[in-house]
């Protein structure tokens, strides 16, 4: 019988053999069964193919020449049948009852397009493991609905989405034009700020809707940190996309977000010359203070640069643990 709300769970899968079926039995576990199941092969060389073709007519597989991550969604989204679609990365799992509170939402709020929700981060053999979000934050933000008005507002106050926690409707993606597989790195933020452009209000849940396995090894991951003309490229698209749908004045907090993350990251690597350019051309979105520390750390002599340093290394020892998301045991 079909369900009320057809969703697909879609899973990019590269060289995943060694943890893919730990996040197809958490698809599989769903106590609201999804109405398909999706693997897209982007190329593997490993047993990835062997491992899928176990459970049988439970999954649709599909084997593609390798093209990344966001082509492997894309190529999943375009063999769905149904009107939803979820994505699970292949390192990463679901709690079993997320599709069914998110569905749980979507019905109580019929206008909504989209939603998604807090997470678990699990850090490979280290614990303990923590939510993502703070969930009384996030409460507090969503003064009692279920939604949140803007999207923009909610990421740059904290609330980012993560590709395992959306759920969307198909027609939507094709409407924004789907994952971008040009860009090499942040194409889930990127679809996430082009839904938002649009479709503002978005569902949200502050319990962890997915386990997301950070440095899982085998796993892929991100080789461009570092990259500063990427993240400038990043920031200048979505200025332009933003100012497109008169959305720019509601993008500002999340640009300066962005900057702020990114510098502060940034500072690790060896590309200060770059970085400096970064600040200099957006430097009406980073505070005065970074500006400045970026200037000595950049620029500056050498005694400053170890002064800075080891101020913020004592600061960091000294500053009292905020009320963060809490640790959690799984």
């Amino acid at each position: 019988m079909k369900q009320a709300f057809s969703v697909s769970v879609i899973i990019p899968a590269y060289n995943a053999e060694a943890f893919l079926g730990r996040a197809v039995d958490s698809v599989l576990a769903q106590t609201r069964r999804p109405d398909e199941l999706i693997v897209v092969d982007d190329g593997s060389t490993d047993g990835t193919r062997g491992l899928v073709q176990q459970y049988g007519e439970r999954i649709t597989y599909i084997h593609q020449e390798k093209g990344g991550a966001a082509q492997a969604r894309n190529t999943g989204i375009a063999a769905a049948g149904s009107e939803w679609i979820a994505f699970l990365d292949a390192d990463d799992r679901y709690p079993a009852d997320k599709l069914e509170r998110q569905i749980e939402l979507l019905a109580g709020n019929p206008d909504l397009v989209w939603c998604y929700g807090n997470y678990t981060v699990c850090p490979f053999e280290t614990r303990p493991h923590r939510l993502s979000h703070d969930p009384v934050r996030a409460a507090a933000l969503l003064s009692g609905k279920a939604y949140f008005e803007d999207y923009l507002h909610a990421f740059s106050a904290g609330f980012p989405s993560h590709t395992n926690t959306l759920l969307i409707r198909r027609d939507i993606l094709y409407e924004i034009g789907l994952f971008d597989p040009s860009l090499p790195w942040g194409q889930d933020i990127d679809l996430s700020f082009r839904v938002a452009y649009w479709y503002p209000k978005v569902g949200y849940l502050p319990e962890s809707l997915a386990f997301y396995h950070f440095k899982q090894p085998g796993s892929i991951t991100d080789t461009h940190w570092q990259n500063v003309s990427l993240r400038s490229d990043f920031i200048k698209r979505h200025l332009a996309l933003s100012r497109d749908s008169n959305r720019q004045e509601a993008f500002a907090p999340c640009c300066r977000r962005l900057l702020e993350r990114w510098i502060r990251q940034l500072f690790a690597g060896d590309s200060c010359k770059e970085l400096w350019e970064m600040v200099c051309l957006f430097s009406t979105f980073v505070p005065f203070r970074l500006r400045i520390e970026t200037w000595i750390r950049c620029k500056g002599p050498r005694f400053l640069v170890r002064w800075i340093e080891r101020y913020f290394q004592i600061k960091n020892r000294c500053r009292k643990p905020a009320g963060g998301p809490p640790e959690i045991s799984v």
